[in-house]
């Protein structure tokens, strides 16, 4: 997978939540290891202040990529803002 579709980056940035967030869990469904599809759903997530969700997605990915950066930085970010 490349970048997110068209549909799907128009649901993201005029803020359709519900609507990227199905569509996000459907590209991870059908792509797991496309990893800005986790990155992507977690920012959808951390928008609506979600943040418990947000790390479960990024542990998800980090489960499958350990040495993802972004996940691992925004994880980070969100220990420490504790």
């Amino acid at each position: 997978g490349g970048a997110l579709s068209a549909p799907l980056a128009m649901r993201v940035a005029t803020g359709d939540v519900t609507g990227a967030e199905a569509a996000l869990r459907h590209v991870i469904e059908q792509n797991p290891d496309f990893a800005s599809s986790y990155v992507t759903l977690a920012k959808v997530y951390l928008s609506t202040g979600r943040t418990r969700d947000a790390e479960q997605v990024l542990e998800r990915l980090l489960q499958r990529e350990p040495q993802n950066a972004l996940a691992l930085s925004i994880l980070q970010q969100l220990k420490g803002a504790r």
